[in-house]
Order: C-alpha cells, then structure tokens, then sequence
C-alpha cells in the first residue's frame, strides 16, 4: 500500500501514516496540531513482507484499512 508518513520531531517522535491518496486534513484535530510546519513526510510503498523500523507494520496496515490512518510513537526514540 502506497502510504504518506508525517514525522514531528516537535512531538518526540510521532508518526502518523495514511494512504497516499487521503487528504491530510481529515486526520484528528490533535495530530494535527502536532504536525504543524516542523512536520516532514515521506511516500513510500508499505508492505507487511518489508518491516521499517519502528513500526508495526501488520498493526499499521490494519488500523489503516480500519480507520484510514494509524498514529504511531516508535519505541526506539527516547522521551526528553
């Protein structure tokens, strides 16, 4: 699945990944507020058979399918 991953290094590490194709605007109001302009995103294809670091990618997939996004604090960046 072709998804977009928005990062905040503002939010210590959020990730929140949807599919390409959804309109941003349509993600939370809170997550919003936390990708604001310190945000980047990314494109890349999401494979179950491909894991990234850091993300569930089996639970990601599925909350994507489920809900059309999947907010995300990977274990391996350390609180402040």
């Amino acid at each position: 699945m072709k998804v977009r991953v928005y990062s905040s290094e503002m939010a210590h590490g959020l990730f929140v990944v949807i599919p390409a194709s959804t309109d941003p605007a349509s993600l939370p109001a809170g997550v919003k507020r936390l990708l604001n302009e310190n945000s980047w995103v990314k494109e890349f294809e999401l494979s179950a058979d491909r894991p990234t670091i850091g993300l569930d990618v089996n639970k990601a997939l599925g909350d994507i399918e489920a809900k059309g996004h999947h907010v995300t604090k990977p274990q391996f960046l350390l609180e402040e």
